[in-house]
């Protein structure tokens, strides 16, 4: 596992781009050690480095950095601060506690001297179970460049891939899987049609109390391959709707349960929309059916 950043190493990472086009709406999906993460497509990226879990990314007159896999950080953020700042940076902000993805980490930001320039950053460090993840955000202290939108889209936009928790030995008996998929303890599920394992959450601003939604990403799917069993497999007693947001497909599937029929509305992804009960399927409708709890049969209803 790679240790803290360094000065050194951050000098060495950290060069801004003078490349890069203007802004645009459009993003990439992009996938870096055990982390997938949306960037505007304008951006140019260097992936040279990504098998070792390191990526840039350059706006113009400015440079993302990702690194993965850094030795735990939680415990001693000072520590980390301390190696960032080490040869003359300043920290700007102190460090507030923040959630990536349901894993505990921080952000500050500071002014760090670069060869013969000095850069503002911004810092978002978090623990995963495969080590932690280190992004900057950096401009040129003297530039107008602010790309503070597009930095926190990437940041929302984080899906951690942690591994499975082990199974526990045990001498009784396993219970038999469920041909539609399986609880795996911790609110995660295996869905059959889903390759990995999804995490249904509370949806922001939910008056109800009882939506939920998750994140994938694989590419080949639709709504009729897996939202059945998914129905059968997640939704919980009082739970009556459920978004899948799957960033490959850029699609919302919107699972409802409504008492004997249940209702598949899939609908072009708006970004950010998980974020809040109010935007959440609010894309153009792409395909729509009714659901059969009893059965599993699924009818279109669009025309």
């Amino acid at each position: 596992m790679k240790r803290v950043v360094i000065l050194v190493m951050f000098i060495a990472l950290f060069v801004i781009s003078g490349c890069g086009s203007s802004e645009s709406d459009d993003v990439n999906f992009e996938s870096v050690g055990n982390i997938s993460f949306r960037v505007p497509s304008s951006w140019d990226a260097d992936l040279s480095e990504a098998s070792s879990g390191t990526a840039r990314f350059y706006p113009p007159n400015g440079t993302l950095l990702i690194m993965t896999g850094l030795d735990p950080i939680n415990d001693d953020i000072d520590a980390f601060v301390d190696g960032l700042l080490e040869g003359g940076g300043e920290l700007v902000s102190d460090p507030d506690a923040i959630t990536i993805d349901d894993h505990d980490g921080y952000r500050f930001t500071a002014t760090v001297p670069l060869e013969d320039q000095t850069q503002n950053v911004d810092v978002v460090a978090f623990d995963t179970e495969e080590g932690s993840v280190g992004i900057w955000m950096g401009t040129n202290i003297d530039s107008d460049a602010d790309y503070t939108g597009d930095y926190q889209a990437v940041i929302d936009s984080i899906v951690v891939d942690d591994p499975a928790p082990a199974e526990e030995e045990t001498t009784t008996t396993a219970a038999p899987v469920s041909k539609y998929g399986e609880d795996l303890g911790g609110g995660d599920y295996s869905v059959k049609g889903i390759k990995d394992s999804v995490h249904p959450q509370s949806v922001r601003n939910d008056t109800t109390g009882s939506w939920k939604y998750c994140m994938i990403a694989q590419s080949g799917i639709t709504a009729e391959d897996y939202a059945y069993n998914y129905y059968k497999t997640c939704f919980e007693s009082g739970d009556t709707v459920h978004y899948v947001v799957n960033v490959s497909t850029n699609t919302t599937t919107c699972i409802s349960d409504l008492g004997g029929l249940v209702a598949v509305t899939t609908t072009e992804y708006v970004d950010g929309e998980e974020h809040d009960a109010s935007t959440l399927g609010g894309g153009m409708v792409l395909g729509s059916w009714n659901l059969y709890p009893d059965t599993g049969k699924m009818e279109s209803t669009m025309e």
